[in-house]
Parts: structure tokens; C-alpha cells; sequence
């Protein structure tokens, strides 16, 4: 999930940076973030609109016709495998 890429050999310094599948992760990080909002008696850290610096919140939305779901609406399901 993270590689290295030694800059400098003497002393040995390294730089790390995430992988293409660490960086896919962004969006449960940011789930993360507004769990602690509502949980967290002290939260270091705000997940907000870089535009505006309102808070935001997660969205579902219906794949084909891009209604938004609520949360209450949905559902997990086993996951088959389309060959």
C-alpha cells in the first residue's frame, strides 16, 4: 500500500508515497472522517467543500439513473462475479 523510493544514499533517506489501490481508499479515509464528527468527543479533522469550507456528507446514488439513495434504502447483497 505504500512504496519507497530511496533520494538520498548517504545517509540512506527514503521517500514514501501511496500505491494506485492506497489511493482508492480515499473515500472510507473520508467515511473515517465523518464518523469521528459525530462520535468523537474531540475530532482533529474535517472533511469539507474546498470552495465554500462547508461540511459535507456521503451520498449513494443509483448507478443507471443517478438518484440519490437513502441510506435506509439500501442494501448489501452477495456479489457475483460476471464472467
Amino acid at each position: 500500500m505504500v512504496v519507497s523510493e530511496l533520494y538520498s544514499k548517504h545517509p540512506p533517506r527514503y521517500q514514501y508515497a501511496l500505491t494506485k489501490k492506497s489511493k482508492d481508499l480515499e473515500p472510507v479515509f473520508h467515511a473515517l472522517l465523518l464518523w469521528g464528527r459525530e462520535h468523537l468527543d474531540t475530532c482533529y479533522k474535517a472533511l469539507v467543500n474546498s470552495d465554500t469550507g462547508n461540511d459535507v456528507e456521503i451520498g449513494y446514488y443509483d448507478e443507471k439513473t443517478g438518484e440519490r439513495i437513502p441510506q435506509e434504502h439500501l442494501s448489501v447483497i452477495p456479489y457475483e462475479h460476471q464472467t
